[in-house]
Order: structure tokens, then C-alpha cells, then sequence
């Protein structure tokens, strides 16, 4: 392969790209995954929120 680089170095870029392409899929990929399953999520949605403080309100908290 180094043979073809010295004649013509176009050839490394696109192979080049497609691992970049696939990396960072993946990438993205695992962070929705994460995003999505994680536990220790600190947003609560705001929906349920103003139930809460609807219901602390009433109660006099």
C-alpha cells in the first residue's frame, strides 16, 4: 500500500473518512444509549414539576 500512497495520496482519504464516519456514529450512538438508560438523570420533567409544586403549595410546605 505505501507504493500506491507516494503515487497517489487521494487514496488514504477516503478510507480515512469512512472510519471517521463510523467512529463517531457509534459515538453518538453510545451517548443517546447513555442519555436515554441513565439512572442518575438530574432533569426532572417539567410537567411533573408544577404537579409538585402545586400539591406543596396546597399542603401548606
Amino acid at each position: 500500500a505505501q507504493e500506491f500512497m507516494l503515487v497517489d495520496p487521494i487514496q488514504a482519504v477516503y478510507p480515512g473518512l469512512c472510519i471517521l464516519l463510523v467512529v463517531l456514529s457509534v459515538n453518538f450512538i453510545g451517548d443517546g444509549i447513555r442519555d436515554g438508560l441513565d439512572p442518575r438523570k438530574t432533569t426532572i420533567p417539567r410537567r411533573r414539576l408544577d404537579q409538585w409544586r402545586k400539591q406543596y403549595l396546597k399542603s401548606g410546605i
